[in-house]
């Protein structure tokens, strides 16, 4: 039989260690640390009794019911300006098309998450714990994921992160009443002005490139088992030739043994002084000597000329990369 004791440490023992600690904040002391024995206690080889959690967890959501049904009427609906400035806090507006009509949630709220219009999902999960938000990423799709991580600002997003590569896996019952709860909020707000999509490929192009080299790996991997040919299209598009000025000297040689003279000069028409210097620093002498020639006899390039120049030497650098990482 179940004591008083009993029913929030089986709360406490579905979450993460770091949810529990701010749980117990928010208990007098002498509940808090008697939690604390029990889960210090609770050996991580106990036989988990999925059908008891169940329940007790059905008992709370009937406790949180019963007292929103007798809270204080919800504050009025957020003017226009504040659904405007709440729009505003993430970088950008993700991929997908704006929904036409009200998103129906289904009996299968993992498949909800990865068919609900990705503006209406990913402005639900910015008033989560980042914790939360990748109890449920880390069911989804590497497509999914990468498009609502375009939701985030830099600190969110590189919060989520490093949650999504922890090894702790959360309780079934955990994402189940956390994505229908999700589902419901995002439903509940759904009647709120649309806002104008951008472009999906250049969202995940600009998510890639906010990760280093160890969290992109996974998730162009991941992206390619989804999608292979938008797994190549980003591979392709996540260099850029400015990032030549950063590139290490040994890759930028590489990267000169294979493009030809004249497309280089093309691509170093009226360039940034830094990526000049760059180039120049790693090509010999001789090559300096011509390659400043041809640049002095340069007086007009069309526009169009630089940028298919400058794009053939980032498909090099994206090569390049896929082969050190092969």
């Amino acid at each position: 039989m179940l004591t008083k004791d009993d029913r929030p440490l089986i709360l406490l023992r579905l979450l993460d260690s770091d949810v529990q600690q701010q749980v117990l904040e928010f208990l007098p002391p002498e509940q808090a640390n008697g939690l604390r024995r029990g889960l210090a206690s609770a050996s991580v080889h106990d036989a988990v009794d999925w059908s008891l959690e169940s329940s007790v967890i059905d008992e709370f959501e009937m406790m949180l019911a019963f007292l929103k049904t007798h809270a204080p009427p919800p504050p009025p609906p957020p003017s226009a300006i504040q659904l405007h400035e709440a729009e505003e806090s993430i970088v950008g507006t993700g991929g997908g098309a704006a929904p036409n009509k009200k998103f129906v949630p289904s009996d299968d709220p993992l498949a909800d998450l990865e068919r609900m219009p990705a503006q209406q999902l990913g402005l639900t999960l910015l008033a989560e714990q980042p914790r939360t938000i990748a109890i449920l990423l880390a069911k989804l799709s590497g497509t999914r994921t990468a498009e609502l991580l375009g939701f985030f600002k830099d600190d969110l997003k590189q919060a989520v992160i490093k949650e999504l590569g922890r090894e702790s896996i959360a309780h079934p019952t955990l994402f189940d009443r956390l994505a229908r709860a999700t589902i419901q909020r995002a439903v509940a707000a759904a009647d709120g002005p649309p806002v104008e999509q951008s472009d999906r490929v250049g969202k995940l192009i600009e998510i890639l490139r906010s990760l280093d080299k160890a969290q992109r790996g996974p998730m162009l991997e991941a992206l390619e088992a989804e999608d292979p040919e938008l797994a190549g299209k980003l591979a392709e598009s996540l260099y850029k030739f400015e990032d030549l000025s950063t590139t290490e000297d040994r890759v930028i040689q590489k990267i000169l043994g294979q493009v030809e003279s004249a497309t280089l000069a093309t691509a170093l028409f009226k360039v940034d002084d830094a990526i000049l210097q760059k180039v120049l620093k790693n090509l010999s002498r001789r090559a300096q000597q011509s390659l400043q020639e041809e640049l002095q006899l340069q007086t007009h390039v069309a526009a169009s000329k630089v940028t298919q120049a400058r794009t053939a030497i980032a498909q090099i650098m994206a090569k390049l990369a896929r082969e050190e990482d092969a």
